[in-house]
C-alpha cells in the first residue's frame, strides 16, 4: 500500500500564513480602554452567598456556638449518646419527611 506524501512544509507555510493574515481578535477592542475581566455567579452560588451572610448575622446561634465552645474547652460540656443518637435520627427523619 502506497501512502502519497503531502508536502508538509508548504501545508504549515500555508496555514501559517492564512492565520496570520486574519486580524487578531485579541488584540482588537472595541472601548478602546484595557481588557477586563468579569465574573457572573450563578443564582444557586447567590443563595449560597445570601444563606451564609445570614448564618453569619445571626445572634441566636453565634451566641449558642460560643457557649458550646467556651464549655468544650472548660471541660463542662456534656453530650449523653442517647440524646446524640435522638438528634440524629430527628434530623434523618427531617430530611426524609422534605423530600
Amino acid at each position: 500500500m502506497k501512502i502519497n506524501r503531502i508536502n508538509s512544509i508548504g501545508y504549515i507555510n500555508k496555514v501559517y500564513k492564512n492565520n496570520n493574515d486574519q486580524p487578531d481578535k485579541k488584540k482588537a477592542r472595541p472601548s478602546g480602554g484595557k481588557a477586563q475581566d468579569r465574573i457572573e455567579l450563578s443564582d444557586l452560588s447567590k443563595e449560597i452567598r445570601s444563606h451564609i451572610d445570614n448564618m453569619e448575622t445571626t445572634g441566636p446561634d453565634k451566641e449558642r456556638i460560643e457557649r458550646i465552645k467556651s464549655s468544650i474547652i472548660d471541660g463542662s460540656y456534656e453530650l449523653s449518646s442517647e440524646q446524640l443518637a435522638d438528634l440524629i435520627l430527628e434530623r434523618i427523619n427531617e430530611q426524609n419527611d422534605s423530600e
